[in-house]
C-alpha cells in the first residue's frame, strides 16, 4: 500500500525541491523475487506533491492482516467478505487502499490463511 500525500512528504516537498523518479516494472519484478510478490505497481498522480507535474510510476507494499488461528471462522469470513466487497468505498476515503485488489488479497504469501478468509476467497473463485 502506498498512502498519497502523507504530512511529512507534503512538508518536505513544500520547502525542498524534489525530483520524482519512476521505478520501472522490471525493478519491481526483480524485487518481488526476493520479497515473495509483496510489491505492487502504483502510480502517484500528477500534482500530488509540490513540483510534481507528471504521474510517477512507483511501487507499493501489499499489507497483511493477521489473526489468531483460534479466531472464530464465521467472524473472519464476515470480516474478509465485508472488507473486499466494500473496497471501493474504502479507496474513496483513504488513498492507502489504492492499488489493492481481491486477487492480491487471495495470493499465497507463504503464511497460512485463516479458514474463514480461505472460505471467502474460494467462494469468490479467487483461490
Amino acid at each position: 500500500m502506498f498512502q498519497l500525500g502523507p504530512g511529512n512528504a507534503q512538508r518536505l516537498s513544500a520547502t525542498t525541491p524534489i525530483r520524482y523518479l519512476d521505478i520501472p516494472q522490471s525493478v519491481t519484478d526483480g524485487m518481488n523475487q526476493a520479497y515473495g510478490g509483496l510489491l505492487v505497481p502504483f502510480e502517484i498522480p500528477a500534482g500530488t506533491y509540490k513540483g510534481q507535474d507528471k504521474a510517477v510510476q512507483t511501487l507499493g507494499l501489499a499489507q497483511v492482516v493477521f489473526t489468531d488461528a483460534n479466531a472464530d471462522e464465521d467472524m473472519i469470513y464476515s470480516f474478509t467478505k465485508n472488507f473486499w466487497e466494500n473496497l471501493e468505498a474504502l479507496q474513496e476515503q483513504n488513498s492507502s487502499f489504492a492499488g489493492i485488489t481481491p486477487e492480491l488479497g487471495a495470493k499465497d504469501y507463504g503464511v497460512p490463511m485463516h479458514p474463514g478468509a480461505e472460505r471467502y476467497f474460494e467462494e469468490a473463485s479467487l483461490r
